[in-house]
């Protein structure tokens, strides 16, 4: 069986990427999670209940600067990393870019020179459309240059990248970022705008904000 190291895997994307390679058959997933206090960790762990008893999977509770973190994986071959786990939110990073340099710079060198030592074939980073800041050449492309970002989170998702960049021309490693931008679906975090509209939508809270999604809801509800 080929051997997933998810971090961040209890997390909304992560925790829908487990399921998927679950499914699949012939994986066996690791996933890293500090469960920040971002949101609840109820939230978390319920996002992984139903695999709980699998086999194929373990949640390993670490960060992903712990010192240890290789020993805490083990040594059994590593054929995918997907590096998912980040200090997320623009507003946040501006209150505290130290904090987020360390765990979304730091910690993504410390997993690609995991990669490197450990020989892992393909190291998938989760990147974020941030990273385009006030680019006027739309439709975003990804050869674009000279990106801006605008942000602390920003910089530290496009310093991400360049680390990753600088890891797959000097050691050969594949690395691949995604530039995610509005992702929603079942488990969104909490925080997100989508997530908070439906929210007091179906509490029947009145929200100039959610109007407009109230009425296009109830359309989709009734059609």
């Amino acid at each position: 069986m080929r051997h997933a190291l998810i971090t961040g895997g209890s997390g909304f994307i992560g925790s829908h990427l487990v399921d998927r390679l679950l499914a699949e058959g012939g994986w066996r997933i690791t996933v890293v999670d500090n469960y920040d206090p971002f949101y609840s960790r109820v939230v978390k762990e319920s996002n992984l209940a139903k695999q709980q008893g699998n086999g194929s999977l373990r949640v390993l509770e670490a960060d992903i600067l712990d010192d240890d973190l290789g020993e805490r994986i083990g040594s059994d071959p590593i054929d995918l990393i997907v590096h998912i786990a980040a200090k997320a939110g623009v507003r946040p990073s501006i209150m505290d870019p130290i904090a987020y340099h360390r765990v979304n710079v730091t910690g993504t060198l410390k997993l690609l020179e995991l990669a490197r030592h450990r020989n892992v074939p393909h190291f998938l980073l989760a990147s974020s459309s941030s990273v385009y800041g006030v680019d006027p050449n739309v439709p975003w492309k990804e050869q674009e240059l000279g990106l801006k970002p605008i942000s602390p989170y920003a910089a530290t998702k496009l310093a991400a990248e360049q680390f990753g960049q600088v890891y797959a021309r000097l050691h050969g490693m594949k690395v691949t970022a995604l530039r995610f931008f509005t992702v929603y679906g079942p488990r969104q975090r909490p925080d997100l705008a989508i997530h908070q509209f439906f929210r007091k939508i179906k509490a029947g809270v009145p929200d100039p904000a959610v109007r407009g999604w109230h009425h296009t809801a109830r359309l989709h509800l009734r059609g």
